[in-house]
């Protein structure tokens, strides 16, 4: 789950959720596309 902030995390709301995502090697990236709409200032995950 990818969390987004827009006031300093006191309260978070819900970018992106993922399962099962497969990766076939250590240290590997996968870009992931967030909606426009909802752009934060702070995330976490």
């Amino acid at each position: 789950v990818l969390e987004g902030s827009n006031n300093m995390g006191s309260s978070w709301f819900i970018l992106d959720t993922r399962s099962s995502q497969m990766f076939q090697e250590r240290f590997m990236r996968k870009a992931f596309m967030i909606e426009p709409s909802k752009r934060c200032k702070s995330n976490a995950f």
